[in-house]
């Protein structure tokens, strides 16, 4: 699972909001990931004899900018641009709990962070945060996926 750094229970999985309800998110990096997700593809093939698997919203997404600290959404619907709404707003640098306040945000409307998982997020099981592999979540949850489906002794099919 990926690690909050801010979330500080038991866990310590960073937790976002995802239709219906709360979410945590594997670290797909983990090769031992691939067993939980066969778990699933297996227990949803006993629930129903599906012939193919469509990867929907396969990115580190949610509807709390960052994550949900306290578990619930906040009620925002459109943030002003360049306006940062949550706990991380009064930190500058990734090791003060925070996203970066990043000079340049590629269409310049919106934080890097905004519907998806704080930039500061860990990797555990290679400590990379999120800001780093961002745009590789729903690559690798794919080679993950490709993995089982192409493997007869984790393959529900």
């Amino acid at each position: 699972m990926i690690k909050s750094s801010i979330n500080k229970n038991d866990t310590e999985f960073i937790v976002n909001h995802v239709w219906p309800n709360k979410t945590a998110f594997l670290d797909f990096f983990n090769p031992k990931s691939k067993d939980i997700w066969a778990m699933g593809f297996n227990d949803l093939y006993k629930l129903f004899e599906y012939d193919g698997i469509w990867l929907d919203m396969n990115e580190a997404t949610g509807f709390c900018n960052g994550e949900c600290p306290s578990g619930e959404v906040p009620n925002i619907t459109e943030p002003e641009p360049h306006q940062n709404y949550g706990w991380w707003t009064s930190y500058d640098t990734q090791e003060e709990i925070s996203t970066y306040k990043l000079p340049f945000i590629p269409g310049g409307k919106y934080n890097l962070d905004n519907m998806t998982l704080s930039l500061n997020a860990t990797h555990p099981y290679n400590g990379l945060t999120e800001y780093d592999v961002h745009s590789l979540f729903g690559h690798v949850e794919g080679m993950r996926t490709f993995e089982i489906f192409t493997n007869d002794s984790t393959s529900p099919l």
